[in-house]
């Protein structure tokens, strides 16, 4: 491969390769601007077609009976302007292949060529064939030579001149030379040389390029200024009138062509043209679409030289633009556009303006008449089909059925409603115009008239007659053959009597109807009556106001209020509350009216009254009171009253009752109306004589008491009172009688006389005497023996008492009572002489003292563990026998002991030294309570 640097490379291409006797040649036979070449060796001719970038596609694979060298050769021999083969082996037939451009049968490659086999032409094998037309008739001829054999020159007679063969004359330089730069590279153009004798599709160009416009460093022409050839072979640029330059450094370029006809004889060269190539080059492709679909673009601009494309602007020519790389673009007309593509990098850039087809598309159009239905629809295609080729024309009326006439006249639709009527019409360009309009047909009507109340009525009423209502349709109300003002709408209110009908037009398709009529009768009505009040139309709850209307014979009235029925048949009505009051009549035909005035009442409210709230009991004591009160209310006043007419100065929601009475309270609102409350009685008892307490004669205040009991009275007795003592301020149990006599203690005492739930209270009385002794407690235990102890076992003397009588001899702080069960007092003294008295114990116990005391608690047993001697202790006020039980292990009783507990504390030694060790259960029994310790001798 020609690097253009004065040096080669060896590229190796799978399948090129042929040993002994070969020969190749290139030639283009697809015209595609670059060679292809074919290769004859041993018994074989193959033909390869130039694909780019260095890759080849087999064409032509011919196998040869005998296998030595094989000759072939280029050349047009039918004057098509594609390269035909010739082909010779040594010891068989020589063949034409015919090139058949590759089109005759698609699809099979070994098709680009035909093999021609010439009668003329059997038998003829030689190792060496060319072309050429040596009788410059303009058709190939080929001449045939291998060694020892002599040479055969055979003649072609597609074209037949007569007389003597003419000289070769040299072609003429070729004209219209152009240079475009594409996709693919440079592709240089010049016109074809005609009137030469050799055919003009037959003949071959050599060009030469250079970088100065007087060499061809570029592309050698191998043929001398002159234009003679050098090399007797066709031209490098074969048969085509194009030549494709790829890969060029940007820069400026000169360049000429000429012919070499069938003789291999070159003319001169043209006129030196020159083209530029660029570091970047603007490419562009586009479909070609009917009008309304979007055109897309395909860039295909390329960069070179390591320079690279930044940015594109594409102008559409129709005021629009874009800087995609492939835009698509929506045309506003059909026809060619200018369309323009700039390609640009930081340094350079280009721009390629090309036409744009936009194929027009048929502007379809038709026109449709609105019917009634049951009639024809009428159609007219209105399309303007100047410079088209109408192909087809597609109708599809919307309802299932169609044409393919352009003008089908008409057509009738079944039921009314809209259709969407389309046409469609395909012109030869490829392209298809369509429409789609809304073609209407009208539904007659239905007039069917209907009424809201019966047809029949009083005089002053009206019925409301009407149709279905339709936005479409117009109304038009007949009463009696004439059109009624504002009678256009589907409802009409009738007043009057007489005939009505009514026209309904459909305003799709005019389609109109005709109501069939109706008769309307409106009958008298009796005289709208005006009502009148006997009094005033404002007053309180509870009172009235009489409404009245003149008495008509034939007339029946019924009274309303606030629109409801009130009242009987009467020409009179009592009004008793709020709100407006009219009356209806009727007469004999059933027709009513209504009063001409309606009589509005205002009742007022009563002021609410709440029943009157106590602060206490309506019935108490001389110098006590109640509140009587009611809630207040805004707007309200107030007056109290009693028995004897309003209380002056009572005037407010609350009034304080210090007097038996009977009292109510008077509320009255902003309206003035008034309301009682109930009435409440009240009553004041008269309270009790205050008693005055007169001591007996044996007290004397700050001496010794003695052993008389103290007696308090009152200086007066009142029938009907009743007593009750208190001291220090607490009630003495049942001690309510005129007087209280015993061993009162010291401290103040004082009466409360009682009347009828009154109280009057005496002055206190402060008991005070000779310092004595305090009060005694007495202690019993029993039940078997009752034993009866003072609390106070330090006093100077004891006197005990049985149910009153003194014992003689019991003069200790112990008494043992036994069996003997009753009341017990003990009276101690001090060394004064002054006594003092316990409170009554009576036994069995139930009364003053202390009972059922727990002996066992707090008891103490020590020491434990003990080495044999141990002591039981206890103190307490429980007095009598003591049992002790002393259990070994084995639950065998070892000891059993008797005590008399006689005194408060009580204690007691045990030995148990002569038993063996170990634990031991002590039991305690005193009457009825029982206690178990453990004990452990050691």
């Amino acid at each position: 491969v020609n690097k253009r640097d004065n040096s080669f490379s060896w590229e190796d291409r799978v399948g090129l390769s042929a040993t002994g006797y070969s020969k190749s040649s290139w030639g283009d036979f697809d015209n595609d601007g670059d060679l292809d070449f074919l290769i004859a060796t041993r018994g074989r001719m193959l033909v390869y077609q130039n694909m780019g970038n260095y890759q080849f596609l087999q064409q032509l694979n011919v196998y040869l009976p005998f296998q030595d060298a094989c000759s072939a050769a280029w050349g047009d021999y039918d004057n098509d302007g594609y390269l035909d083969i010739i082909l010779t082996n040594p010891g068989l037939d020589t063949k034409i292949y015919r090139n058949t451009r590759g089109i005759t049968i698609p699809g099979a490659a070994s098709q680009w060529f035909n093999r021609q086999d010439d009668e003329a032409l059997k038998s003829y094998g030689y190792g060496f064939v060319n072309w050429v037309d040596y009788d410059n008739d303009g058709d190939l001829d080929f001449i045939l030579a291998k060694d020892g054999l002599p040479t055969k020159l055979f003649k072609n007679n597609l074209i037949m001149k007569s007389g003597l063969f003419k000289p070769n004359t040299a072609p003429v330089a070729p004209t219209g030379l152009s240079a475009t730069n594409s996709v693919l590279g440079v592709i240089l153009k010049w016109n074809p040389v005609k009137n030469d004798e050799t055919p003009f599709r037959s003949m071959a160009y050599n060009v030469q390029i250079g970088t100065r416009i007087d060499s061809a460093n570029i592309c050698s022409s191998n043929s001398s200024s002159t234009g003679f050839r050098k090399i007797p072979a066709l031209g490098n640029g074969q048969l085509d009138t194009t030549f494709l330059l790829k890969n060029l450094p940007a820069r400026k370029y000169y360049w000429s062509v000429q012919a070499v006809d069938q003789g291999l004889k070159g003319g001169v060269f043209s006129v030196v043209d020159s083209f530029d190539v660029k570091n970047i080059l603007a490419f562009f492709s586009a479909d070609t679409v009917c009008f309304g679909l979007n055109t897309t673009f395909t860039n295909q601009s390329a960069a070179f030289g390591g320079d690279v494309i930044q940015n594109y602007l594409w102008n559409f020519g129709d005021g629009t633009t874009s800087t995609l790389q492939n835009p698509t673009h929506l045309f506003s007309s059909s026809g060619v556009h200018n369309v323009s593509l700039i390609a640009s990098s930081a340094t350079n850039s280009d721009t390629l303006v090309k036409q744009v087809l936009v194929k027009i598309k048929p502007p379809v159009d038709f026109t449709a008449n609105v019917a009634c239905q049951g009639t024809e629809t009428s159609i007219v295609n209105q399309t303007n089909t100047t410079g088209l080729n109408i192909l087809s024309w597609t109708w599809d009326y919307g309802d299932g059925k169609g044409s393919t006439f352009q003008n089908p006249v008409s057509h009738g639709y079944l039921t009314a409603g809209d259709y969407q009527l389309t046409l469609i019409a395909a012109a030869d360009n490829g392209c298809s115009g369509t429409i789609m309009k809304t073609v209407s047909v009208g539904a007659y009507p239905v007039a069917t008239i209907t009424a809201s109340t019966p047809l029949t009525f009083c005089s002053g009423d009206s019925v409301a007659l009407s149709v279905e209502s339709n936005v479409k349709y117009s109304y038009n109300w007949i009463l009696d053959g004439t059109s009624l003002t504002g009678g256009n709408t589907n409802r009409f209110l009738a007043r009057s009597s007489g005939n009505y009908s009514v026209e309904v037009v459909n305003s799709t398709g005019a389609c109109k109807t005709t109501s069939i009529p109706v008769s309307v009768t409106a009958q008298n009505a009796p005289t709208a009556p005006l009502i009148s009040a006997g009094g005033t139309l404002q007053f309180c709850q509870g009172d009235s106001v009489t409404l009245s209307v003149t008495n008509t014979a034939g007339y029946t009235y019924q009274w309303k209020l606030n629109g409801g029925a009130v009242g009987a048949n009467t020409n009179q009505f009592i009004a008793k509350n709020s709100g407006s009051y009219n009356v209806v009549v009727s007469n004999s035909t059933g027709c009513i009216a209504s009063s001409t005035n309606t009589i509005n009442v205002t009742v007022n409210s009563l002021p609410v009254a709440g029943a009157v709230s106590l602060s206490g009991s309506t019935t108490f004591c001389e110098g006590g009171s109640v509140i009587l009160s009611i809630s207040p209310s805004t707007g309200n006043s107030y007056n109290w009253r009693n028995a004897n007419g309003l209380i002056a100065g009572a005037n407010t929601n609350l009034y304080t009752a210090i007097r038996s009475g009977i009292y109510q309270l008077e509320i009255t609102n902003a309206s003035g109306c008034v309301v009682k409350t109930s009435s409440v009685s009240v009553l004041v008892k008269p309270m009790p004589k205050n008693p005055v307490i007169v001591p007996s004669d044996n007290y004397k205040a700050g001496k010794c008491l003695g052993e008389i009991p103290v007696k308090l009275n009152i200086d007066q007795v009142i029938s009907g009172y009743n007593f009750q003592w208190y001291y220090n301020g607490v009630a003495i149990n049942s001690a309510n009688s005129s007087f209280i006599e015993g061993f009162l203690s010291p401290g103040n005492y004082y009466m409360e006389a009682g009347l009828n739930g009154c109280s009057a209270w005496s002055d206190t009385l402060n008991l005070h005497f000779e310092d004595a002794p305090a009060k005694p407690d007495i202690y019993a235990t029993g039940p078997t023996v009752w034993y009866l102890a003072c609390s106070n076992d330090s006093a100077t003397q004891y006197k005990w008492y049985y149910n009153g009588n003194l014992i003689q001899g019991a003069d200790k702080y112990l008494y043992v009572a036994n069996q003997k069960l009753g009341k017990y007092n003990v009276s101690i003294s001090n060394i004064k002489g002054c006594f003092t008295v316990s409170d009554t114990l009576k036994i069995p116990l139930g009364g003053t003292g202390i009972e059922d005391i727990y002996p066992f608690a707090g008891m103490k047993i020590y020491p434990n563990p003990t080495p044999g001697l141990f002591t039981i202790e206890m103190d307490n006020l429980i007095f009598g026998e003591l049992m002790i039980n002393i259990l070994n292990q084995g639950g065998m009783q070892i000891l059993k002991i008797k005590f008399e507990k006689t005194t408060e504390h009580f204690s007691s030694q045990i030995d148990l030294s002569g038993q063996a060790k170990g634990m031991y259960i002590i039991n305690l029994k005193k009457d009825k309570y029982l206690a178990t310790r453990k004990l452990v001798v050691n």
